[in-house]
């Protein structure tokens, strides 16, 4: 009987081909309603994956890093549970004998996980599934400068979850290239409601270029980004869509 859970990098991943790889995975309904397989994980990631209370936080916890397991794994020649990662402010780094062999993220939401791998590139992404809350301009408040806020209030209310959002995932990319976390508040970092995809920023004397994109159709919208850090321009992009046995 085959895994239903079975997630296969391609065989054409080849690490330095591109500046950027990224692994899409978006999960069906009969996936969300079933346990993930722990297979790859380490013993600590299984526990941590037991915490969760809600089974599609756990089994976009469990998947995103059995996706990042099984494509770290190509490039470092191991096998999945042997590649050496370890986890400060909540993100899994490459031990520092391997650190420089491979950078990576990896962000989920909704029903998406995206893993993004470089040979290159400190790399940051953020996903986020678009949906509104009730205190949405009170948090905006707290992340965006004074100047973002006041545009972010001056569009019609209508407009204003598909502002914050794509504000939201360009702030977070770049903390999340930085490697800090929110040891930076949000606030600090200018990123203005330009709608181009390609942009830059400059953040205490170090500059970030980011791309955006919108998942729309017939899933719920989501908008993500990543960042990475330095002036190249324009890269490369190499996208894989991650599919299991359970569809």
């Amino acid at each position: 009987m085959s895994d239903p859970w079975k997630i296969t990098i391609p065989e054409s991943f080849t690490l330095w081909k591109y500046d950027f790889h990224l692994f899409d995975f978006r999960f069906s309904a009969l996936l969300s309603a079933n346990d993930a397989s722990l297979t790859n994980l380490s013993e600590t990631e299984q526990e941590r994956a037991a915490k969760f209370r809600r089974r599609i936080d756990r089994n976009r916890f469990v998947v995103g890093r059995n996706i990042l397991r099984q494509s770290l794994a190509a490039v470092l020649n191991l096998s999945p549970v042997d590649v050496p990662l370890r986890v400060e402010k909540g993100r899994p780094f490459l031990d520092s004998a391997k650190a420089e062999a491979c950078y990576f993220n990896l962000s989920h939401s909704g029903n998406s996980v995206l893993v993004i791998l470089s040979p290159k590139y400190q790399v940051g992404i953020d996903v986020e599934v678009l949906r509104e809350f009730s205190d949405m301009d009170q948090v905006a408040k707290r992340v965006m400068t004074n100047h973002e806020f006041d545009q972010y209030m001056d569009l019609e209310s209508a407009c204003r979850a598909d502002a914050f959002y794509r504000l939201w995932v360009r702030k977070e990319s770049i903390l999340k290239c930085m490697g800090t976390g929110f040891g930076i508040e949000p606030n600090r970092i200018w990123v203005g409601h330009d709608q181009k995809p390609d942009s830059e920023v400059d953040f205490e004397g170090q500059r970030f270029i980011l791309q955006q994109h919108l998942f729309s159709g017939p899933e719920s919208p989501h908008y993500w980004a990543f960042a990475y850090n330095g002036s190249a321009r324009p890269v490369t992009l190499k996208t894989y869509r991650i599919t299991s046995d359970f569809l």
